[in-house]
């Protein structure tokens, strides 16, 4: 298990969901985010076997976007 966490931005695209899969297979504690609603169902209908991850909507990234 690894004891860091990283942060998968475009999390329900291609890429962004096959490197979720990866990276929690392996342990890390993952962060997904994704700009609508209707993909952060989505993602989460997909991604339910994986207790080391937390999506968030973030919306369109830009330099206001809240972090916290």
């Amino acid at each position: 298990m690894h004891n860091q966490t990283i942060l998968v931005t475009g999390a329900s695209g291609f890429v962004g969901q096959a490197l979720i899969r990866t990276l929690c297979q392996q342990g890390y504690e993952v962060r997904g985010t994704v700009r609508s609603a209707t993909a952060l169902s989505a993602l989460k209908k997909s991604m339910t076997e994986f207790n080391n991850l937390s999506l968030y909507k973030l919306g369109d990234l830009s330099d206001t976007t809240d972090w916290s």
